[in-house]
């Protein structure tokens, strides 16, 4: 009897031990089922979300206007990643609008880092866009004339994002205008908004989402700082509506430049040579993602400005005749955009037409004196 209760005792122990194996395997094998499950689950929606956040955006078909947009990525610009993306993502949307984005850059790998941006068109430097190791600006345009077909050929700065729809309402106005008013040469230039995006004691800087109208337009409210009319952020020329042949060696710096007056060189030789100058500031929402600083100490960065600087005083020999005193620090009005001579403004009903810029005068705003086209080769000294 002892030995038979034994027995019995190991039986059922055994059988409970293997009951409990078994459930327990059961329990293992349903878990990882349902993790397997989850995993699937998950896997999908990420696959999903990621196909939905790809955005394919083609150009419309009946465009009735052509605008090809173009700027220049610098390789080795500190923290400029995140703000360089921004750009790509936003004008990479203003193809609804009829805008063709380009860039010109070297290292187009680099620059687009495996992302796709879809639409954009890269084209490479060639040294004849060079000088001092800096890229031409009369070159860039030239270059870009050649490459594209366009009714408005525009610059931006790398750090510059657009609100797509209200730059093409601006210039379908700027274009109606200048046929009703059979007008051959012009210049359209603006300023920009200041919207806060890189924090440089923190070194981080803000991510646009999707970078389309609406997200422009939530980052303009309550961030942006009041236009400044001594600033230029872009410069839009006809194939044939300005005299780009006739142009000094002015470069393209790092970002928007330390110096503005730089810019004001388009405007005040168009003035001079009578070409009709539209300021479009006001109706185009153009924002730049301010914040980051250019390196100073950068040996191309400080050739650039240096350059710019030399020749606008090389083209413009008595500008300083035009300061309120001969060392004051305040710009003259003929090198702000109180000198334009035309803008768009919207009426009550939401139309864009253009009028008048009532500070301008041929007086206050035509230089007065020969202008000197200078012309830099490699060994000039100009610090």
């Amino acid at each position: 009897m002892p030995c038979s209760r034994t027995f019995m005792k190991i039986g059922m122990t055994t059988a409970l031990i293997g009951f409990i194996s078994l459930f327990g395997m059961f329990l293992w094998t349903e878990k990882a089922h349902m993790t397997t499950q989850r995993a699937m689950r998950y896997t999908t929606k990420i696959n999903i979300t990621r196909k939905a956040l790809t955005p394919v955006i083609y150009m419309p078909n009946d465009c009735p206007m052509n605008i090809t947009l173009f700027t220049v990525f610098h390789e080795g610009l500190q923290t400029k990643e995140t703000l360089q993306n921004n750009t790509l993502l936003n004008w990479m949307h203003l193809q609804r609008h009829c805008v063709t984005p380009v860039f010109y850059s070297n290292n187009s790998g680099d620059i687009l880092a495996g992302g796709e941006y879809f639409g954009w068109q890269h084209h490479p430097l060639s040294p004849n866009l060079m000088v001092h190791n800096n890229i031409i600006m009369r070159e860039l345009f030239i270059e870009t004339f050649n490459r594209h077909n366009s009714d408005f050929y525009m610059f931006a700065y790398a750090d510059l994002l657009f609100h797509g729809e209200a730059l093409f309402n601006t210039l379908s106005a700027v274009k109606d205008y200048i046929k009703a008013a059979k007008l051959t040469r012009f210049l359209l230039s603006g300023t920009r908004y200041e919207a806060l995006f890189h924090n440089n004691s923190l070194n981080l800087s803000r991510t646009l989402r999707f970078g389309n109208d609406l997200e422009i337009m939530r980052n303009l409210q309550g961030r942006m700082k009041r236009l400044d009319i001594t600033r230029l952020g872009y410069i839009i020329t006809g194939k044939d509506s300005f005299p780009w042949e006739a142009v000094p060696d002015l470069v393209v710096t790092t970002l928007a430049p330390d110096n503005p007056l730089t810019n004001f060189w388009f405007l005040m030789y168009a003035n001079k040579l009578n070409i009709t100058t539209f300021d479009i500031s006001n109706t185009v929402f153009s924002m730049r993602q301010a914040g980051l600083l250019p390196d100073k100490t950068e040996k191309r960065h400080r050739l650039a400005t240096k350059l710019n600087e030399y020749i606008f005083l090389k083209s413009f020999q008595k500008y300083c005749f035009y300061k309120t005193a001969l060392h004051s620090h305040r710009v003259p009005s003929i090198a702000t955009t109180n000198c334009f001579q035309k803008k768009p403004l919207k009426t009550k009903d939401g139309k864009i037409i253009i009028g008048n810029i009532k500070t301008y005068s041929n007086q206050k705003c035509k230089y007065k004196y020969p202008i000197m086209i200078p012309m830099v080769q490699q060994g000039d000294n100009f610090w």
